[in-house]
């Protein structure tokens, strides 16, 4: 009994956390694990800045 309380209360805050870590990268998205895509994102703003005199 005692250790498959200790099991489900380790599987919720697992859970908790997993859903906590999800939530963040959510909110402030890692650019060091796609950094080809900030790149890319910020390529195209010094171009149209330079087309327009």
């Amino acid at each position: 009994m005692v250790i498959s309380g200790w099991l489900i209360l380790a599987g919720v805050l697992l859970l908790y956390v997993a859903l906590g870590l999800w939530a963040v990268s959510q909110i402030f998205p890692a650019h060091n694990s796609n950094p080809s895509r900030s790149q890319h994102a910020r390529e195209p703003d010094p171009q149209q800045e330079d087309s327009q005199p």
